[in-house]
Formats: structure tokens, C-alpha cells, sequence
């Protein structure tokens, strides 16, 4: 069984290595990639979303388009749709 599946040092003098970041502070993990936390303030940093433009928000309503509506919707509501949900019958 080797010495780290053993729990002892490879050291025999038993004073902690200089070169080992592991050593200087054993409780902290020593990794070479970011946690999520750091992933996400780095995201955030870099994210583009936060770059753009706000478009203008518009206040006015819109005018109906009653020609649009007659000669493309209606046609489709009236077929596909009126039947079951029109005045006369109403279905969930």
C-alpha cells in the first residue's frame, strides 16, 4: 500500500514541503480550476447582456388592423376554431 493510501507522508524527516501549497494550509483545496462561485462573478463580469442598449419601451397602443385580421385570422378562427369555442358552444 502506498504512503498517501496510508495516510503518511512520503517525507521521511517529517517537516512540511515549501513547494506544496497543500502543506502550507491543509484545510484549504487546492485546485487549478474555478469554483461555481467564481464562474459565476466572472460570467457576470463578462457578460455581453449587460453591454447592450435598452430599447425604448413603447407606451402607445397599437391600432388595430381589422383588414389583416378579416382577410387572414378570421377565415382560420372560423374553421378551425369557432365551432367549439364560439358563441353558441363553449369547450374547455
Amino acid at each position: 500500500m502506498s504512503a498517501a493510501a496510508t495516510g503518511q507522508s512520503n517525507n521521511p524527516s517529517g517537516t512540511k514541503n515549501a513547494a506544496d501549497p497543500a502543506a502550507a494550509n491543509p484545510t484549504k483545496n487546492v485546485s487549478a480550476l474555478p469554483t461555481l462561485d467564481e464562474l459565476k462573478v466572472t460570467g457576470a463580469r463578462r457578460s455581453s447582456y449587460r453591454k447592450r442598449e435598452r430599447k425604448p419601451v413603447r407606451t402607445e397602443t397599437p391600432k388595430p388592423r381589422l383588414a389583416e385580421f378579416r382577410k387572414d385570422i378570421k377565415p382560420v378562427l372560423k374553421t378551425a376554431c369557432i365551432r367549439c369555442h364560439g358563441p353558441k358552444k363553449q369547450e374547455g
